[in-house]
């Protein structure tokens, strides 16, 4: 121990007496470290560290899926759901449940809150206390259709987190509910925002296999696995096919982990990238210590003989190298967790509110031992090479006057080098892939998506089904607001439509008149829109046949659609489309429509920007509950906020109010997630750009220090000093050269991963490529460039006496 001491103490002096080195070596390893550590503690909160329920691995979400259908998460029907009940022995509990929503009145605004109505057992399989009261339970359900249950954001957002808030009334509307309980802060259901939970309760009349608008949650037995599970579930649907073909044939039933669900199978690969990316960082900064530590092994050769020939044991060196190698990684962990408390700061604060799990992210015991074991594996990495090759020093050669300095050995320049050739094609893999995110980025920003985004404000009223009960009271208040909107200074334009650019629209299988579906068994499916006057107008898409809905379209009017030229194409190329007949949903009774105008085609999903089936119907045919309003305005759609909410209260001081925000603000929030990822590229890619130009830089100064005497030799017998610059460019080309191609396979391996999250960009991308490696050669020619010039303006006499 005594020993081990006294290696601290001599590592400290020769740390201080080579303070030059050392600030460059600790900051060096602060930085890799410290980004280790923080992107570490991202992917720790979301994707490692247990979610807050008792037996979290348990807990799995049911949905439906139907191999004729091309979006996933169909939700269950009731009584399918029973069946799965009844019929599998897989879980401990099973829960199904259900959106809604009510308006909130009494004090304050009129507040439309989102509600869960659940099975009891929903919220007892999440084995979670409440945090004030109870839970409603199945012996309860009669008569408790006027009980409630507060979340807990809701509790405190709306209430204060009043402790006093058990047994207090709720006024829903035209309901009154006694609030029973308070849910923990730890309880989450699909990372949505839920405000209140409600019983459900189904009744003989309510069961049908045709509404897939349920939602089911699940504990699994202790010891069954996810996989058992499925298979169990898959045969029961299996079996529902067989017993109900006309409702259940082609549907499956798919189980999917609380994990999963918390971020999705391209999160979580984004993350898993951003671990190899920093990893890539760390073991570039090592490589650079490495090569520090080799360049003043070298030079300490001399001291190192003397020790060794006064006695000193080979193994009693190592430990002294590698002491100094553990003082290092140590300083450099200190240093990293101060960059990763300042990185995870700015890094929690650009990542979207609506992040599961955000508040997580800190420094924890867990990311903590991350840091720990991360100096110690850095300490090993850069120390063990340099220990090794130390305590292999020859004494004769070493002893000999001025051998150690006049050229290195071949073995040690080969590791020198393979070691910058290791940091370049690492760097060189991140920073390609990271340019290949970027021009994914630059796509998705100026991605026509077939409408102007710019300056429209947008916001959501729910009317309430007991007073707006008929079409014709829905459609006086739309038309109303609409009208009042439109008066408002500084509006251009004013519309309603059920959903708005960027949001899920419902979908409807199609059926067009005269067309025979060449395959039975896969239905047509199409998105459709219910939107008001002026819609096409207010986003300025392109109506390109035919004509816009007028307020003539009335409810006792020939029913009419508009669809996109996508649709049109597909079903009557090299014709018009307007007079054509298609008719929504199964039934044989309902009507066929008209199409009346052929529109741009738009884009809602800009990650897939492939162009779908898209039907427009008009609201005064069709009157919502629920309507979103939108205004085109002069200047900054922000300041009409107040107008239009003023607007709607002006008809209804009851209605509330929701989702008022830019389109523009819709498209930040929807990928303000893509751009964070993008930027901790960048970020990465960056610093490992830096650290591996100045470990060739390094290593090129160091190699012209080691040659001085030789160059100085060249220069003495005649050699320009073109000569003695193309000398040493050459060696730095020839490095930087093979790390750019093995970088390059790395890159074009590691995009492939990156695929699915991309957009309009092949992994293998002749730009890119072209570009980051030209890049890259620049600046590593720059950086090899300095040494070199240095060396043509060595004096050969002062060489031959060099050391």
């Amino acid at each position: 121990m005594y020993s081990f001491i006294q290696d601290i103490r001599f590592a400290f002096r020769v740390m201080v007496k080579n303070y030059g080195l050392t600030s460059i070596a600790v900051l060096t390893l602060a930085l890799g470290i410290g980004a280790n550590t923080a992107i570490f503690s991202l992917v720790d909160a979301l994707l490692i560290k247990p979610l807050p329920f008792p037996d979290p691995d348990r807990l799995v979400f049911l949905w439906n899926k139907n191999p004729n259908l091309s979006f996933n998460q169909i939700g269950l029907t009731n009584e399918d759901f029973l069946d799965y009940q009844k019929q599998s022995s897989s879980f401990e509990a099973m829960a199904l449940y259900e959106y809604d929503s009510a308006t909130l009145t009494g004090s304050g605004t009129p507040q439309e809150i989102n509600l869960i109505r659940a099975q009891p057992e929903m919220l007892s399989l999440h084995n979670l206390p409440a945090e004030l009261g109870r839970f409603y339970t199945n012996d309860e359900l009669e008569g408790m259709d006027d009980v409630i249950v507060l979340s807990h954001s809701f509790w405190q957002s709306r209430y204060g987190g009043d402790v006093n808030i058990v047994g207090q009334e709720i006024s829903l509307k035209h309901e009154t509910r006694t609030i029973i309980g308070v849910l923990p802060k730890a309880f989450t259901i699909n990372w949505n925002r839920v405000d209140a939970w409600v019983p459900l309760v189904l009744g003989p009349d309510d069961l049908n296999r045709e509404n897939h608008n349920c939602r089911a949650v699940a504990r699994l037995l202790p010891g069954v696995s996810l996989d058992a599970a499925q298979v169990e579930l898959s045969n029961i649907a299996s079996r529902l096919g067989q017993e109900y073909p006309d409702t259940n044939a082609s549907w499956d039933v798919v189980l999917e982990s609380y994990r999963d669900d918390v971020i999705d199978k391209d999160g979580q690969l984004a993350f898993l990238f951003l671990s190899f990316a920093v990893a890539f960082v760390l073991l570039i900064a090592c490589t650079n210590v490495a090569n520090l530590l080799l360049a003043r092994s070298s030079a300490r050769q001399r001291e190192f003989a003397v020790r060794i020939a006064l006695g000193a044991g080979r193994w009693r060196m190592m430990r002294q190298l590698i002491s100094e190698s553990l003082v290092l990684a140590v300083l450099g962990g200190i240093g990293g967790l101060l960059f990763a408390m300042w990185g995870m700061d700015a890094m929690v604060a650009s990542l979207p509110e609506r992040i599961p799990l955000k508040d997580e992210i800190n420094l924890n015991p867990r990311t903590l031992s991350f840091t720990a074991m991360a100096s110690l594996v850095s300490a090993l990495l850069f120390g063990l090479t340099p220990a090794i090759r130390s305590a292999k020093v020859s004494l004769v050669e070493s002893l000999k006057d001025g051998t150690s300095s006049t050229s290195a050995s071949k073995a040690r320049r080969r590791g020198r080098d393979a070691l910058v050739v290791g940091q370049i094609a690492m760097a060189m893999a991140l920073v390609l892939c990271t340019g290949l995110m970027v021009k994914s980025f630059l796509n998705i920003m100026k991605f026509d998506p077939g409408y102007n985004m710019s300056q429209i404000l947008t916001m959501q009223v729910k009317l309430s089904d007991s007073d707006y009960q008929s079409d014709e009271q829905k459609n006086q208040f739309t038309n109303q607001l609409v009208e009042r909107v439109r008066s408002l200074p500084g509006v251009i334009v004013a519309t309603a439509s059920y959903d708005i650019p960027l949001g899920s629209f419902p979908q409807s299988t199609l059926h067009v008149q005269g067309f025979e579906n060449p395959d039975e068994n896969a239905e047509l499916w199409t998105p459709f829109n219910y939107i008001g006057t002026d819609y096409f107008k207010t986003l300025r898409t392109s109506i390109l046949e035919g004509r816009e809905f007028t307020d003539q379209d009335e409810a006792d009017s020939p029913g009419v659609a508009m669809v996109n030229t996508f649709l049109a194409d597909r079903f009557w190329p090299g014709e018009s489309a307007l007079g054509k007949l298609i008719r929504l949903d199964d039934g044989e009774d309902d009507p066929w429509i008209m199409v009346v105008g052929v529109v741009e085609n738009t884009i809602m999903d800009f990650m897939d920007p492939n162009a779908e089936f898209e039907v427009y119907l008009p609201t005064t045919q069709a009157p919502r509950s629920r309507m979103n309003f939108m205004a085109r305005t002069e200047g900054d759609p922000h300041a009409l906020v107040a107008s239009m909410q003023g607007a709607v209260w002006a008809i209804d001081p009851n209605l509330p109010i929701s989702v008022v925000q830019t389109i523009d603000d819709r498209f930040e929030e929807n990928f303000s997630t893509y751009g964070t990822f993008v930027g901790m590229m960048f970020a990465l890619a960056s610093i490992a750009l830096v650290l591996s130009c100045v470990g060739l830089y390094g290593v090129m100064a160091f190699t012209v220090q080691m040659r001085t005497q030789e160059l100085g030799i060249r220069l003495a017998l005649g050699a320009t000093t073109r000569d003695v610059l193309s000398l040493i460019l050459r060696r730095g080309i020839g490095i930087t050269m093979i790390g750019v191609i093995i970088g390059a396979v790395m890159a074009t391996v590691l995009a492939r991963l990156l695929e699915s999250i991309m957009l309009d960009v092949t992994p293998t991308d002749p730009v890119i490529f072209l570009g980051v490696g030209g890049m890259l050669v620049f600046v590593a020619l720059l950086a090899c460039y300095l040494p070199a010039r240095r060396a043509t303006k060595i004096d050969p006499l002062k060489s031959l006496r060099y050391e």
